[in-house]
């Protein structure tokens, strides 16, 4: 499984979930991260359309998983947008449209939900984060 990292970010939450060396997903982050990026998911004006988005691939991520996505945000009464505001997935290049065993999907979180005006943790800090954990489970379950 391929987790991914926060556009703005090189912190490694867990290096136990990757398929990859620390040393090789340390070097992929620095590759991949944007660290000028500091404003995603928030829309210019009012509302965002989206409370998640999962980012997805033709050739790496399977039908199923989106499909599950769906009903498993929907079920908690979450807005998805599918490659929407954001699309594709990350794989690594050895693997990108090489090797259907790897899977990959992208999900974004409107940091509306979890973080205060301020950048600090907000009032539904570990509901969402209980949540991703959750969607996560559900994909692990699917390998």
């Amino acid at each position: 499984m391929i987790l991914h990292i926060p556009h703005a970010s090189l912190k490694i939450p867990d290096y136990g979930h990757y398929l990859l060396p620390p040393e090789e997903v340390d070097a992929e982050a620095l590759h991949l991260a944007d660290l000028y990026t500091d404003q995603l998911f928030l829309p210019a004006q009012g509302d965002a359309q989206f409370d998640f988005n999962i980012g997805t691939d033709g050739f790496h991520t399977p039908p199923s998983w989106i499909e599950a996505s769906v009903s498993f945000f929907e079920d908690r009464g979450f807005r998805l947008g599918i490659d929407e505001p954001y699309a594709g997935s990350i794989v690594p290049m050895k693997h990108y449209q090489k090797d259907a065993r790897v899977k990959s999907i992208m999900l974004e979180i409107n940091r509306t939900l979890y973080l205060d005006n301020s950048y600090g943790r907000g009032p539904r800090f570990h509901e969402i984060q209980g949540i991703v954990a959750d969607f996560l489970s559900m994909v692990r379950g699917m390998i």
